[in-house]
């Protein structure tokens, strides 16, 4: 394994051994992130960049028989497709991969969970749509607007190089930051009087293929975008995640791998999306005024 900063470039490709694992998982536990390479074969990664471009254009739909609707949604600012594993063989084997689900194992310390996934095309931009956070939050259409302090871990695979406009972390940020997020109303940002001004700001630079894992608890945001950017992200969560995951749809013909629970949603999910009550104009009024209260000034 080579070293350069935060880069590490395993030997074969789809391979991690212990030397190489043991290395990672300290970059993970101190930093906060890791940039991986040479993980995908380059056919492989062919067939991913492919895919992935297949379904980031408007009216794309995956879903080709009955009233089946898995389309690509468009933002002002991306380009989204969040069924990966149907469309993709090689999304699927990335995750089910054994040395890389033990490698994710070990540093949430539990088997994992996959807690969202998607295909995104990033567009140029003027500003920032997004400053410095960390991930709290979960699907909003089954969790509304609770926060859950359970450990995360992100992966990004860049699917074009990036040179400017990838992902910016905080190193080491990860091992302080809940505490003064946590007790924030759901659509505010990290406070910008309590960014600490001693973690080394990291702009994370690649070329295609180029695997980038983070905790997401600590600091990041994404860089000022001058072309457009593809990547696969997913967000790993562990099996007892305490909010409810939405399936994960995928084609079975894809999964040639043991480790299925990756689909797993958590149990406390019955299909049933339970309505939340209307609050009247008086309480809607109060918690708008307790929330400026708790404000930071």
């Amino acid at each position: 394994m080579t070293k350069d900063n935060f880069t590490y470039k395993v030997l074969k490709n789809a391979k991690i051994s212990s030397n190489e694992m043991k290395v990672i998982l300290s970059s993970l536990n101190c930093h906060g992130f890791v940039i991986i390479k040479n993980f995908i074969d380059s056919s492989d990664l062919k067939n991913l960049i492919m895919k992935a471009n297949e379904s980031l254009k408007e009216n794309y739909n995956a879903g080709f028989s009955n009233f089946s609707i898995l389309k690509s949604i468009k933002t002002n600012s991306t380009m989204e497709f969040h069924h990966p594993f149907y469309i993709s063989k090689v999304a699927t084997s990335i995750v089910t991969n054994k040395d890389f689900c033990n490698l994710i194992k070990t540093y949430l310390g539990k088997p994992p969970r996959i807690h969202s996934a998607l295909f995104q095309k990033s567009f140029p931009i003027n500003e920032l749509v997004l400053d410095w956070h960390i991930d709290l939050g979960s699907n909003k259409t089954l969790n509304p607007k609770k926060k859950y302090i359970d450990k995360r871990l992100r992966m990004i695979v860049y699917l074009t190089d990036v040179n400017e406009g990838g992902l910016n972390y905080m190193s080491g940020s990860q091992k302080s930051s809940v505490k003064s997020f946590i007790e924030l109303p759901h659509d505010q940002l990290f406070p910008k009087g309590k960014i600490p001004k001693d973690k080394k700001k990291i702009h994370v630079k690649g070329i295609k293929g180029d695997i980038i894992l983070f905790d997401t608890h600590g600091l990041h945001k994404p860089g000022l975008l001058k072309e457009e950017r593809v990547v696969l992200n997913v967000w790993f969560c562990r099996d007892d995640f305490k909010g409810k995951l939405p399936p994960q749809v995928l084609d079975v013909g894809n999964l040639d791998k043991e480790n299925y629970d990756l689909f797993s949603t958590t149990s406390n999910f019955s299909g049933i999306i339970e309505k939340t009550k209307k609050k009247s104009f008086l309480k809607k009024i109060k918690n708008k005024f307790d929330e400026f209260v708790k404000r930071p000034f």
